[in-house]
């Protein structure tokens, strides 16, 4: 499949075509991300409870990031006519390492501190990123899910297939498919429902579900674009939702330490984690205005100049996100 066959969208039954494809920076996305990482977070506060809003929560963070980005890389190609990958790694470096450092060196040296040295092998695995690797070959999961050990080709156990499902979603978009009003609602249903089709089998369900999930899931991220309920996308597009989405990435890092760190220090139960989440918020603001933009602000420079010896154009979304953290009327005139 050529780069001109998706950049010509070509239309399809549903008669959609590249012209009408939802481009630029959308705030209900980013709300989305902050309902994603909220439901992670109540999880981990409240523990053991009915409905696994953690799993859920980590697929839409999954379903949209492939959207995004496979989006974002097949339009840079449709308006240059090429694609700079190093500009593209350079720019996700620039978003996600200093967070990441960051978290690793403050908590680590707090876990020390409270004599607690087991983070510290978690803390090289996830620097490295083979966190989930290392999860899959621990023995004790496979003994849990009773599945033989070619498990570890499986992407839908590590939920990495919700992301391969958001890229398909970009690309069937920009070759004319549009989805209809009916598969959000069907996907939210789903969501809810397929989870506990194969209670019976815990190497099926996880399999299964994760991925009949993963669907439903791209399914939301792409309805909110092409086919939204309005009050939906009001409502995600709240600036305190959208907030707590860009700044998820960082609140996503330092909560599950931050807890970790208080039951260290004697704090146990809901009530000190949730304790624990707001100063987690709170550190991940800090590292977003103080660490994070300054550093994406830097690979930026560097990605343009990149882009420049093939050509580019306009300012990147992320640069537009930050502005409507900052002042959301420059960024819809962005």
């Amino acid at each position: 499949m050529s780069g001109e066959d998706l950049a010509a969208g070509r239309t399809a039954r549903e008669g959609g075509s590249v012209d009408d494809l939802v481009t630029g920076y959308r705030p209900w996305l980013d709300g989305l991300r902050g309902v994603a990482v909220l439901m992670v977070v109540v999880q981990h506060t409240l523990g053991e409870i009915p409905v696994d809003l953690g799993f859920w929560g980590v697929l839409l963070f999954f379903a949209l990031s492939g959207y995004l980005i496979t989006s974002l890389l097949l339009d840079e190609r449709a308006a240059t006519g090429t694609l700079s990958l190093r500009a593209f790694y350079l720019r996700r470096a620039g978003r996600m390492v200093p967070a990441l450092v960051l978290v690793v060196v403050v908590l680590d040296a707090l876990f020390v501190i409270a004599g607690d040295y087991k983070p510290l092998i978690g803390s090289l695995t996830a620097l490295t990123y083979t966190s989930n690797y290392a999860q899959i070959i621990d023995p004790g999961l496979v003994a849990v899910l009773g599945a033989p050990l070619d498990i570890l080709a499986i992407g839908s156990l590590e939920r990495a297939d919700a992301m391969l499902y958001g890229c398909a979603a970009a690309i069937a978009l920009r070759l004319g498919w549009r989805p209809r009003a009916w598969m959000l609602w069907v996907g939210v249903a789903a969501v809810g429902l397929i989870p506990h089709a194969f209670d019976g089998h815990p190497f099926v369900g996880s399999i299964s579900n994760n991925a009949l999930t993963a669907v439903a899931g791209a399914a939301i991220v792409v309805c909110l674009d092409y086919a939204p309920t309005r009050w939906l996308r009001r409502v995600l597009s709240l600036r305190p939702v959208v907030v707590v989405g860009v700044v998820s990435y960082g609140l996503y890092l330092w909560h599950g330490p931050a807890m970790r760190l208080a039951g260290d220090l004697g704090g146990s139960g809901p009530a000190w984690r949730a304790v624990a989440a707001t100063a987690a918020l709170g550190a991940a603001v800090l590292s977003y205005r103080l660490v994070e933009l300054p550093m994406r602000a830097w690979a930026r420079r560097r990605a343009a100049e990149l882009r420049a010896t093939i050509g580019g154009a306009g300012p990147p979304v992320e640069l537009i996100q930050e502005r409507f953290v900052l002042d959301p009327a420059t960024a819809r005139r962005g």
